[in-house]
């Protein structure tokens, strides 16, 4: 079986030249090819120039409708009290959260609910606030809902008719448009399953200003805050059930003492049942139904002032106030705007505050920003200390960094914040956050702390770009830096602090693949997903990508990988490929994972001659199936591959048995297609069929094409150095130049005895002539038992064609 019938079957072909169906519109086509929609623009350029002058007059029509749309607002909310106002709003986003389990589910006009929801709660803290408890109608709500919704279509359609930076636009145009799209459209960063996790990482290294300032436990702030995550995820409808309960059992009462409670009763019944109510004997249990109801039905099922321990101050901090930072704008133009795109602090805060009650409408704030608005706060009260808070959350950063990937990969060594000698300076010590060796691969690890300024987090594309070279590009460059010392010499020696004690000294033969990561604290999964937009960004750069990824989307990862390490790192491998593809533009480091899992080497696109390529973010609805689950309580099967149970039984054996090259034997099998790995699962099958009938059989798998072969064998202690040889000659038969074999014990169950691999200088040529010998043996055998075809593989498991081996 060669590498074109065990790794290439089952990938994606490329398209017909044919599309199924083709709509035109203008300048342009959409063609759909199955489950592939290609977008071509067919203008000239005079069409296009003429286009882009339309465009740039749409978004100033639609930037003064904006303006003008936004002041009506205000003026909707200021009629109104604020708590009602959002007790009504959060009635928008309940059945939603009933009825799915993910974001990836909702509609359209769905996806606008959260961020309208929220969007609401901004403006209440800059329009004048209401006085009067006034309480909008059916008809007055839905105008200021439909009101909402129309701002959101305008800011969406202000962004696809803004001016680009260059024309035609460039990376950080494109990097500029998905922030402002993530900005209006998705809230959420983070898994709920993680909100503990995230509490914790961003909050533990503040723990002594926390408690100056706060009076509080970071660890009794977070059982604080899960309290009100609780509240939200049960006790809402816990309350319904609990109205529900005291009415039902009053009504069963009043129906047992002979009382008309039916809807269909006649009225002077209806009339005996209401005074009996009002009487001693009920009088108990319906104050208990009517107090549960008003919990219930009105907008104390929201009030969370007397659901937590918090303190009060801690509370305000994470609260907006009606009125508290009132701006008119009637042109949209100052600094920090009205628009859904504010990324003012009020526009994140996740609880409504009016007088000594605190309100939370399920904002998700809750989820995403409360740790960050407690650093905000910690560092606009202890500024003389920012710099100590600073280098204890980075050292923190980098630890959490070094658990999840030690959790993930079982290193062999891990060394933390380790010193090397300069290249680019000589004399100098320069550090390298982490350093990780599991088998054959060694990790160079930097992790970065820092987050974007405010400008950038707008959209600014200089500071954007600025911001991305402090962050991930610096990172790159650190950890290039790192692999070049590595690199330089056969030992490389790594020191402490201090540069006079060695840590570790490192052997770069000793290793096949150099994986370089960057992890940021800062949420960048947008950039990371295609980084290799960077390289535009900066062309000096290293076209050999690290893996970017953000602190929370690495605790995601490893939490679907744990207990798969080879298959983690075959997904690195996958992933560092796709980074290349300048053309495919995902946007989110979990996508990634998904698309692997459903498409494992995903990174071949379908279609050829394109400028952008993105597959649709419903890949990633079992994940986000996974997480939501979990969040339940429930315990879920983690996602993965689809593999055939043997194989999948001997990938494990090779994981468990901590032998070396048993990383480069598993990216061997998971590099396979579908086809291949069915394949590979019959002959695992026809293996033990042998085996069990007390032979010692062995499986070759040449992949010619990669100078590449493996070999699986129940060849004895005995028998294994002359099945070794055997090997070694199908290798030098077929060209390949490197061999891998792994003798498994002779069991029905997979136990890897050893993994040895074979290059061209392994054995002598007397060692290689008994082998050839052998081989010689088996096409002689073959070829009197039947004819061979000429363009199938040569008996001799070379991989080669019969009459490009032995049929010359």
């Amino acid at each position: 079986m060669g590498k074109k019938s065990s790794r290439k079957k089952g990938r994606t072909k490329w398209i017909r030249p044919t599309p199924d169906e083709v709509v035109s519109r203008g300048p342009l086509s959409i063609a759909r090819y199955g489950r592939s929609v290609l977008l071509s623009n067919q203008s000239t350029p005079e069409e296009h120039r003429e286009f882009l002058r339309r465009a740039a007059d749409a978004n100033r029509r639609i930037h003064e409708e904006l303006a003008e749309k936004v002041g009506n607002l205000q003026d909707l909310i200021h009629k109104y009290d604020a708590v009602l106002l959002l007790h009504r709003a959060a009635y928008v986003l309940l059945p939603l959260f009933l009825k799915y389990r993910s974001e990836n589910e909702f509609g359209p006009e769905e996806s606008f609910s959260l961020p309208g929801v929220e969007y609401l709660q901004y403006l209440i803290a800059r329009t004048e606030a209401n006085t009067t408890g006034a309480e909008p109608t059916e008809e007055e709500w839905e105008a200021v809902w439909s009101l909402t919704l129309d701002v959101l279509r305008l800011t969406q359609q202000y962004l696809f008719t803004r001016r680009t930076e260059a024309t035609p636009p460039s990376e950080i145009d494109d990097l500029r448009f998905h922030l402002d799209t993530a900005r209006l459209a998705i809230r959420v960063q983070r898994y709920p399953f993680f909100l503990r996790d995230y509490w914790k990482d961003s909050l533990f290294p503040y723990e002594p200003w926390i408690k100056k300032l706060y009076g509080i436990s970071v660890e009794d702030l977070m059982h604080g805050l899960q309290a009100l995550e609780e509240y939200q995820k049960t006790g809402v409808l816990g309350r319904y059930a609990d109205a529900m309960s005291a009415t039902n059992a009053l009504m069963e009462r009043l129906r047992e003492k002979g009382y008309a409670v039916d809807s269909d009763a006649t009225e002077e019944n209806m009339e005996r049942t209401r005074q009996a109510v009002a009487s001693p004997e009920f009088a108990d249990a319906h104050t208990e139904a009517q107090e549960k109801a008003r919990l219930t039905f009105t907008p104390a099922i929201f009030d969370i002032t007397d659901l937590t321990s918090l303190p009060r101050s801690l509370l305000s901090t994470l609260s907006v106030r009606p009125g508290e930072a009132v701006l008119r704008d009637p042109t949209l133009t100052k600094h920090d705007d009205l628009s859904p795109l504010s990324d003012s602090l009020w526009h994140f805060k996740p609880f409504l505050q009016v007088g000594d009650r605190f309100y939370s409408f399920y904002h998700s704030g809750f989820e995403d920003r409360i740790a960050e608005i407690i650093e905000g706060d910690l560092l606009s009260k202890r500024a003389g200390d920012g710099t100590m808070m600073a280098k204890k959350h980075s050292d923190h950063i980098e630890k959490v960094s070094k658990e999840l990937l030690s959790s993930v990969l079982r290193p062999d060594f891990v060394f933390e914040q380790v010193y090397y000698p300069n290249p680019d300076r000589p004399g100098d010590l320069t550090e390298l956050d982490i350093m990780l060796g599991v088998d054959d691969l060694l990790f160079l690890v930097e992790v970065k702390s820092g987050g974007l300024s405010g400008a950038a987090s707008r959209g600014a594309p200089k500071s954007l770009a600025s911001d991305l070279s402090d962050l991930i590009i610096a990172g790159q460059r650190q950890s290039e830096r790192a692999e070049r010392y590595i690199k330089s010499q056969p030992e490389t020696v790594f020191y402490d602090e201090s540069g006079k004690n060695v840590v570790h000294r490192l052997r770069i033969a000793d290793y096949r693949r150099v994986f370089r990561v960057v992890v940021t604290r800062e949420f960048l999964g947008w950039v990371g997903a295609k980084i290799a937009v960077l390289s535009i960004l900066d062309p000096g750069l290293s076209k050999s990508f690290p893996w970017h990824i953000s602190i929370d989307d690495l605790r995601i990862v490893a939490e679907l990988f744990i207990g798969k390490d080879l298959q983690f790192v075959h997904f690195l491998e996958q992933r560092l490929q796709a980074s290349s593809e300048t053309v495919m533009s995902q946007h989110d480091e979990i996508e990634h994972v998904a698309l692997y899992q459903k498409l494992n080497q995903y990174h071949e696109l379908p279609i050829r001659g394109m400028d952008h390529m993105s597959f649709d973010p419903s890949y990633m609805k079992h994940i986000d199936f996974y997480f939501a689950a979990r969040y339940a309580g429930e315990s879920p099967r983690v996602p993965e591959q689809n593999l055939p149970p043997k194989m999948s039984g001997f990938l494990e054996a090779l994981s468990t048995s901590r032998l070396p090259g048993r990383f480069e034997v598993a990216s061997i099998l998971f590099s396979m297609g579908q086809e291949g790995r069915d394949e590979f699962e019959a002959n695992l099958v026809a293996l033990e069929g042998r085996r069990s009938a007390s032979r010692q059989p062995s499986l070759h798998l040449p992949f010619s094409s990669n100078s590449i072969g493996l070999s699986v064998t129940h060849a004895s202690e005995n028998n294994f150095n002359e099945e070794l040889v055997r090997c070694a000659a199908r290798m030098r038969q077929g060209g390949s130049t490197r061999w891998l074999v792994v003798q498994l014990k002779n069991q029905s169950t997979y136990l890897i005895r050893k993994i040895r691999i074979i290059t061209p200088s392994t054995f002598s040529e007397a060692e290689l002539s008994r082998g050839r010998s052998h081989i010689e043996q088996q096409v002689i055998h073959a070829t009197s038992s039947r004819k061979i075809g000429r363009n199938e593989h040569c008996p001799c498991g070379s991989g080669r064609k019969y009459k490009a081996c032995h049929g010359r």
